[in-house]
């Protein structure tokens, strides 16, 4: 496992390898303010992630074989996910069911508590896993795989999106992170055994495109319900521009998924992935 460590000076992480994390030396506050003071950065790194995917996807012209370096990544991120529905979405079932749905939209200082430290591990790593995602596409560039305008709009934006999360820690950041988590373990499991080209029904892969597009319904459905909150005067831990960008964001996926489920899905002969 490893640990993060923040320069004040900006958005420094510098990884450290141990045996066990030390989940008592995150300062979780001192994060968000060097994260505050650098998120911008993200743009620039969403905008050389696309320069490079199209420019790439032009310059290499064979296929490579990479079936075990795919089937190992995929295993990492299928773990890595399933720790973070451990720690995240576990305890978001928690207190959506001990104090209410409110509590787990509104309020921004959920994961401060000492004994809740374990949270705020998970929420600071699930942002800065957006960063390592980005190579998903660098396999489907090299196998020459084709490459949807969703896949490539989907890791750049929610790469701002996240390192946005970890400037200002919005309350409704406890669902993202865990609707994230839980469809992220089923998915890159999905892919791993398709990897490993193993048969796989073609409901399982229908199943995975209504969770996403069902996790965007749901992003959208927090966001309205923050902003409902605010307009009656109740205090809510989601600003007013962060639930706008948060539903213009969700918005777009909901329809993307949506799309991209009936054209694939849509006709009844269509082939399994």
């Amino acid at each position: 496992m490893a640990f993060l460590k923040v320069d004040p000076g900006g958005m420094k992480f510098v990884i450290q390898s141990c045996f066990i994390v030390p989940y008592d030396e995150i300062d979780i506050d001192k994060i968000m303010d060097s994260t505050s003071k650098s998120w911008h950065m993200s743009i620039l790194t969403a905008a050389l992630y696309l320069l490079a995917v199209y420019g790439s996807q032009r310059i290499i012209n064979r296929k490579y074989e990479i079936k075990w370096l795919l089937i190992l990544w995929n295993a990492a991120l299928a773990i890595f996910s399933m720790f973070g529905v451990v720690n995240v979405t576990g305890w978001l079932i928690h207190d959506l069911m001990n104090t209410g749905f409110d509590s787990t939209v509104c309020n921004e200082n959920f994961f401060r508590p000492k004994e809740r430290i374990r949270i705020a591990y998970y929420l600071l790593v699930f942002c800065m896993s957006k960063f390592p995602e980005l190579c998903d596409t660098a396999f489907l560039v090299l196998r020459k795989a084709p490459l949807q305008f969703l896949h490539t709009y989907h890791h750049a934006t929610v790469l701002i999106f996240s390192i946005q999360i970890l400037a200002f820690g919005p309350g409704a950041c406890f669902w993202y992170a865990g609707m994230n988590y839980f469809v992220h373990s089923i998915m890159y499991t999905y892919y791993c055994i398709r990897a490993l080209r193993i048969s796989v029904p073609e409901l399982l892969a229908k199943c995975i495109t209504s969770m996403q597009s069902l996790q965007m319904f749901v992003g959208l459905f927090v966001n309205f319900y923050s902003l409902y909150r605010k307009w009656n005067g109740h205090h809510c831990g989601n600003s007013y521009s962060h639930s706008a960008i948060a539903i213009g964001l969700y918005l777009s996926y909901f329809v993307l998924f949506l799309q991209f489920y009936f054209k694939r899905y849509g006709n009844s002969k269509a082939k399994s992935q």
